[in-house]
């Protein structure tokens, strides 16, 4: 696999994640459980199979918004508003913003550009995968060469899955 998409100069692959053994199931797409155990033992597969390559994959599937979080868009930067900084109005630039609970049940704010905000409206709404949203994205915005924008959304979705904001 590795040879061949380096053969064809392919950067962005993604994969499903299927569960399989040789004890009758071979490559069913079938759920796996939800318990810690599974979580370390997919991760850890994903990792080796990153370092054979040598690139990251992405897995096929739609990313889950935290159910606590709400994205807002306001017109003043409200997050630095305070006696420092009292804006005389709007700058033309619409500030965005992702509220959630975090781990430990702690509210979390994430300052968001506008296409970030975007990509993540697609996902709540549309119920896209992050390629589809991204696609999405690089269509809306007319992009030639959409693979720098998959990179960048890619890099965002592991910051927020860390963060909790995404699942």
């Amino acid at each position: 696999m590795k040879r061949f998409l380096d053969e064809y100069g392919i950067t962005l692959y993604t994969e499903h994640l299927s569960w399989c053994s040789d004890e009758g199931h071979l490559y069913d797409l079938l759920p796996i459980p939800f318990t810690e155990e599974a979580v370390h033992h997919v991760a850890a597969r994903i990792r080796r199979t990153q370092e054979i390559l040598e690139r990251r994959i992405l897995l096929a599937g739609r990313p889950e918004l935290n159910p606590t979080a709400r994205l807002a868009r306001y017109r003043y930067p409200v997050h630095r508003i305070g006696p420092q900084f009292e804006p005389a109005g709007p700058d033309g630039q619409a500030c965005c913003y992702l509220v959630y609970r975090g781990r430990h049940d702690t509210v979390r704010f994430i300052t968001l550009n506008p296409v970030s905000a975007r990509l993540l409206e697609l996902i709540r709404d549309d119920s896209l995968s992050g390629y589809e949203a991204m696609t999405q994205i690089a269509r809306e915005l007319d992009q030639d060469d959409p693979e720098s924008l998959f990179e960048t959304g890619r890099a965002l979705l592991d910051t927020l899955r860390e963060a909790g904001a995404v699942y």
